[in-house]
């Protein structure tokens, strides 16, 4: 019994797996379509089947992501569509707005800080955007002020409160 040989129409490379060989099951495997019978060339790369995703197709019709929410949960899902506000753990809200110039790379923007941005412009290094009546959820731009790290600390620090960092414990105010 001879050697099998790929069945798409042209080829003779040996058979690695479905039939086909090394390079037409690995074009398989990628998601790509074989454009003709005898045509060894590509068609446009498809994208994913899950409706309103745009990446590329990679496996079994799927972009990475829903692929791993498939093997993760049995089912590839829809992408969720992103809610306009969420709070972080530490109760600061975030927004969603990608493309933004604060916008991490999740799309979202802390809304005190992109409050602060769109009133008057650039944050400098170092610096950071503090809630004068400390309530985070309050983003008006009047509640708002620019302070270094170092004012920005002396405002949350109480007289007679011990600081502890890298360099050791400090007592602030009464006597220090």
């Amino acid at each position: 019994m001879g050697k099998r040989t790929c069945s798409v129409e042209g080829c003779e490379k040996p058979v690695k797996n479905r039939g086909w060989c090394s390079m037409h099951y690995q074009r398989w495997r990628n998601g790509r379509d074989f454009a003709a019978p005898g045509d060894l060339r590509f068609r446009e790369p498809r994208t994913c089947s899950v409706e309103c995703c745009e990446r590329p197709a990679k496996s079994r019709g799927w972009c990475g992501t829903h692929y791993a929410r498939w093997r993760i949960k049995g089912d590839p899902g829809t992408a969720p569509a992103a809610p306009a506000h969420r709070s972080t753990s530490s109760t600061y809200v975030r927004i969603w707005a990608p493309g933004h110039p604060l916008a991490h790379g999740d799309g979202y923007v802390l809304e005190h800080r992109k409050v602060w941005f769109d009133a008057h412009g650039d944050i400098p290094p170092g610096h950071h955007i503090h809630h004068k009546d400390h309530d985070k959820m309050n983003n008006v731009v009047e509640n708002l002020e620019r302070l270094t790290a170092s004012e920005h600390q002396a405002q949350h620090v109480q007289s007679g409160m011990s600081i502890r960092n890298q360099y050791g414990s400090f007592l602030v105010g009464k006597g220090a």
